[in-house]
């Protein structure tokens, strides 16, 4: 932080040799800006989006940046400023020729898009329900609903879909609890499985079928309130739905009827998402204990924990057998031997 601002930045690194290649300040935030986040959140949490060799950085209320991914330099900004209460957590998805994301503010709980070419607004959705507590941070998903394309956004109090030409809700599912949204809904089989997140989480299955409209009462296959995750989003396995609860109890439900197939306690806490390869589990705890876990439909076995010593709250990504992860003071490289 330099005179009361915060600088942010984007940096590029070498994944062969950990050489940072090159990093540029792209925005400013005002003190005020920066401390608007939960004090697990940091300045910086969204994922950046890359296509066609453009990085869409986003930093939420602090703002958008488009970058050049061979050099870094900066394509278009912008802004759109709110009270976000927890910070920036959700991250943007490219849809067509837009940049989508969340900005569930307190004061009024909205879904943008942005013209990726330009960085302009495209559209901005208010949620048709709102709630005591409307800030949330999911990041949206785009899904086929039967030769329509749908984002789906969770929110406080409900999840929508809408159209990606023009922000159209096209239906919702509303629910009594869930705010401060973080975990992503997963889609299998036309079935989407979302946790609801604060302050008591419930796991809802939807089922998707080209209805249009309100879905609360017709179209939620059911509901399980069993310790159920606020922060990490769920898998998909065989039929199974694994969900990991942040204080670290590991399960698996039957996907048709959400009944518990098995409970496994981790040690420690959890905000990173379990990371999947096969039937395998890539899970990483707050206090920085990784787990791989072999999942099976009658159980789990840990297969090897790694102390990285280092607080992460960051999930892993996992690429050509390769562990990427991001704990609080390093960027780490884990390859299997």
């Amino acid at each position: 932080r330099v005179g009361g601002m915060h600088d942010l930045k984007v940096l590029q690194v070498d994944a062969e040799t950990g050489e940072t290649l090159w990093i540029k300040p792209v925005l400013k935030a005002t003190k005020v800006e920066g401390d608007d986040r939960h004090p697990k959140n940091s300045l910086a949490s969204p994922t950046p989006a890359i296509e066609d060799g453009v990085i869409y950085a986003h930093f939420g209320h602090m703002g958008t940046v488009a970058l050049d991914f061979d050099t870094g330099e900066t394509i278009w900004k912008q802004k759109i400023s709110y009270t976000a209460k927890n910070g920036a957590g959700g991250t943007p998805i490219i849809v067509d020729d837009k940049l989508v994301f969340t900005t569930d503010s307190v004061e009024e709980p909205v879904v943008t898009a942005l013209y990726k070419k330009t960085g302009d607004i495209a559209w901005r959705t208010t949620r048709s329900h709102q709630v005591q507590n409307n800030f949330s941070h999911g990041t949206p998903l785009l899904i086929d609903n039967h030769g329509r394309k749908e984002i789906i956004s969770p929110g406080s109090g409900m999840v929508g879909a809408y159209r990606p030409e023009d922000g159209k809700e096209i239906w919702k599912v509303r629910y009594r609890m869930g705010f401060s949204m973080s975990p992503r809904p997963i889609f299998v089989d036309d079935v989407i499985y979302m946790s609801t997140s604060f302050s008591r989480a419930s796991f809802l299955a939807i089922k998707v079928d080209g209805t249009t409209g309100d879905l609360t009462d017709t179209h939620v296959l059911w509901m399980n309130h069993r310790s159920m995750p606020k922060t990490p989003s769920p898998n998909y396995m065989d039929g199974n739905i694994i969900t990991l609860e942040d204080d670290g109890r590991l399960q698996s439900l039957n996907s048709e009827t959400g009944e518990q197939r098995w409970m496994e306690p981790l040690k420690g806490k959890f905000s990173a998402s379990p990371v999947q390869v096969g039937n395998h589990l890539y899970i990483v705890s707050e206090e920085g204990l990784c787990y791989v876990i072999r999942v099976r439909d009658d159980g789990c076995e840990i297969i090897s924990e790694i102390p990285m010593e280092d607080e992460t709250l960051a999930t892993p990504a996992i690429v050509d057998n390769t562990i990427y992860l991001r704990t609080r003071h390093h960027l780490w490289k884990i390859q299997e031997g």
